[in-house]
């Protein structure tokens, strides 16, 4: 499996995980930590992304099939 490894320096770490805390609604209660959260957002924006993309390739060739066979069959004169 392949991995990807994003470094923080400590110095920023606080205002990273702070900026994801407030931008995608942390909840301590039910979130657990704001590491935690904050990956969680990061692995969400990426499925986010994946899907997205599948999605508009497949409509994307589903429509060029659709001109494709109107262009072929759909004849006016």
């Amino acid at each position: 499996m392949a991995k990807i490894d994003i470094n923080i320096p400590d110095a920023v770490l606080p205002r990273v995980l702070d900026a994801f805390a407030a931008a995608y609604g942390y909840n301590a209660e039910k979130d657990g930590t704001k590491a935690e959260f904050a990956k969680a957002q990061v692995v969400r924006f990426v499925m986010e992304i994946v899907r997205a993309n599948e999605v508009e390739v497949v409509v994307s060739t589903a429509r060029k099939a659709a001109v494709t066979k109107a262009e072929k069959e759909v004849v006016i004169s």
